[in-house]
């Protein structure tokens, strides 16, 4: 394909060409921010180019509409984790409608698709929607060898527990879980692969695609100071608990106590089952406030000041 295939080439003659350019230029930067997802294995990466891939699939317009209004106006918009990544799955013939939502690997036209955070399980700010590519099918670990389209998320099981709540203050960044690990769930279904996150010394499983949701409404905090120093005076108002938050749920008063801390410090799988387990947390959020503080290096103080500038619910050390 030659750029001067594409129409934007042939606008200049129009009435109005900034607004006709901009409006011709959208699909092609909607198209290379969303192959940006595949940085780390572009080279691997087989696109399906099609100039009406989008009729008839108002997921993958979602995603273009709102790079056309970022051009138009200079400013930036709001958009859900689904419409980025329906659009970029659509670019490689990944056929996920909405009603499979919510999505955890998919394997079409000889290509697998998943989350590289659920790989590399490493919590950052830029890139967490990154994803890897590489051929092959998705295979169930049964006899018959059937390959499946799709893995989906187990449905989220919570499993009560009052004696995870800590007694001790919290006053420093801790590890409180060191013999716990991440567990993945795999089970195989007619139609798909069930994937789920477990951990150690628990029946409960995780929507791994919850942890995606919340990194949306992460806050990630680093300061200058030494990220070792105790706090010190006790921290009122706060409650801590183990990586899971099985106890906050929708029958319990989320308002008991102001901060929610897990102390997880340097346990990467255990950070991404924490950001699953707050993910019910997202319908109370107003204004665009960070639902969850990240400690990214910082001390005690300055997390704790940050979950109160910005009104963050949960603090993950």
């Amino acid at each position: 394909m030659l750029v001067s295939d594409e129409r934007v080439v042939k606008t200049w003659q129009e009435q109005n060409p900034n607004e006709t350019f901009v409006k011709a230029i959208s699909p092609i930067v909607a198209d290379i921010l969303a192959l940006s997802l595949f940085e780390t294995c572009l080279d691997v990466v087989q696109v399906y180019y099609c100039r009406n891939r989008t009729i008839g699939n108002p997921s993958m317009r979602v995603w273009e509409n709102k790079v056309q209004q970022i051009l138009d106006t200079g400013k930036p918009q709001k958009c859900e984790i689904v419409s980025i990544l329906a659009f970029t799955l659509g670019l490689l013939r990944h056929e996920v409608s909405s009603k499979e939502w919510k999505w955890v690997a998919s394997f079409f036209h000889g290509q697998v698709v998943f989350p590289r955070i659920f790989e590399d399980q490493i919590l950052q700010r830029d890139g967490y929607l990154g994803l890897y590519c590489f051929p092959g099918i998705l295979v169930p670990d049964e006899p018959r060898k059937k390959p499946i389209k799709l893995a989906r998320p187990q449905a989220q099981h919570l499993v009560e527990s009052r004696d995870d709540v800590l007694l001790n203050e919290i006053t420093s960044a801790v590890n409180l879980y060191e013999d716990w690990e991440l567990l993945w769930q795999i089970s195989s279904r007619e139609d798909c692969i069930q994937i789920g996150m477990g951990w150690t010394k628990s029946q409960a499983v995780l929507d791994p695609f919850s942890t995606l949701q919340s990194l949306a409404y992460a806050l990630f905090a680093t300061c200058s100071h030494n990220s070792d120093a105790p706090r010190d005076n006790p921290l009122a108002g706060c409650d801590c608990r183990s990586p899971v938050d099985d106890r906050l749920c929708e029958r319990e008063n989320a308002t008991e106590f102001n901060i929610t801390i897990f102390p997880v410090t340097d346990s990467l799988g255990l950070r991404m089952l924490a950001l699953s387990s707050i993910v019910w947390r997202l319908g109370s959020i107003r204004n665009n406030n960070p639902l969850v503080v990240i400690n990214q290096g910082a001390c005690f103080n300055c997390l704790v000041s940050y979950c109160d500038r910005f009104a963050c619910q949960c603090l993950i050390l």
